[in-house]
């Protein structure tokens, strides 16, 4: 065996050779059986690359923008929005027709404040995916921080329009979402209260949808059905949270407190509307209660900000 490695061969190779003394050896066709040669690899390999290029050429990029998305998330979570953006903007640097990546650094600028950047991005969500009637949801938030109703009240609009043949579920989401953005804008409220009731009328007692008329209520100056309704929404959104801050059903903990977070802000939102009613009525205790649990969530009572 050592005088075969020395020769260059494998114990594998003697049995070859064995055989070949006590059998004729096999002829093989021209042709086969033959080692291509160096030329003939070299075309095979062209030819590879020629199929493969363009598929490798289209999902590497898609592949690095995954992995800086996958960063992004991780920095999200671990409370550093900035450094996010940064990985999120690395990740549309390889991947410019992907209207979720838009959204998404538009959903984080909006939490910054930046209200302007995201237009831009949402805009650039819509012209890659316009019938995604998300991309218009989310823009329209941005429109009402800026004090934009007109604007917001159209992306709403369009979303009625989008959902016109879903489900009853997500047309009562598209009304209640027009109507909503109608009261903040003071535009149109009886059709608004036409659209909730609508909503309402398919959907049940969502605690969202009660807010949304009694505070149409509350503008149009009845104030105690206002208070009825939102004594309702309060109610079962308190419920809601606290069934949601007991959960444990979750693959990351940051994730599940992400979300109770920005429950909690639809919590304060729903006291603040109901604070403001109870100052309407002469009830300043049970306001500053309210005003209180809003505090108490982490937010301010700020109608340029919880609505």
């Amino acid at each position: 065996m050592a005088e075969d490695r020395e020769n260059g061969r494998s114990p594998g190779d003697r049995n070859v050779i064995r055989a070949s003394l006590v059998e004729p050896p096999v002829q093989r066709e021209p042709g086969r059986g033959v080692p291509p040669s160096g030329s003939a690899r070299g075309v095979r390999l062209i030819l590879i690359l020629l199929v493969l290029g363009p598929v490798l050429w289209m999902w590497a990029p898609r592949e690095r923008a995954r992995w800086y998305t996958a960063k992004a998330l991780e920095q999200q979570l671990a409370g550093d929005p900035e450094e996010a953006l940064t990985y999120l903007n690395r990740a549309l640097e390889w991947d410019r027709q992907s209207d979720w990546l838009y959204r998404q650094r538009a959903d984080w600028l909006v939490d910054a404040g930046r209200y302007e950047q995201a237009l831009e991005d949402y805009t650039r969500a819509i012209a890659l995916s316009p019938g995604e009637a998300l991309n218009y949801m989310q823009r329209s938030v941005a429109w009402q921080y800026l004090g934009r109703h007109d604007q917001s009240i159209a992306d709403w609009e369009r979303v009625v329009e989008l959902f016109s043949n879903h489900s009853s579920r997500h047309r009562a989401i598209a009304w209640n979402g027009l109507a909503y953005a109608r009261a903040l804008g003071k535009r149109d409220l009886e059709q608004a209260l036409e659209d909730i009731e609508r909503a309402l009328a398919i959907f049940g007692p969502d605690p969202a949808m009660l807010d949304t008329r009694g505070y149409l209520r509350f503008l149009g100056g009845d104030l105690e059905a206002a208070r009825e309704d939102l004594n309702q929404a309060v109610q079962t959104i308190e419920n809601q949270h606290a069934e949601l801050k007991q959960r444990r059903d979750y693959a990351d903990r940051r994730e599940h407190e992400q979300r109770v977070r920005q429950h909690a802000h639809s919590v304060a939102v729903l006291r603040y509307h109901r604070a403001l009613i109870y100052e309407q009525l002469g009830e300043p205790e049970q306001a500053a209660q309210d005003v209180g649990r809003v505090r108490q969530l982490g937010f301010e009572p700020d109608r340029s900000r919880l609505f």
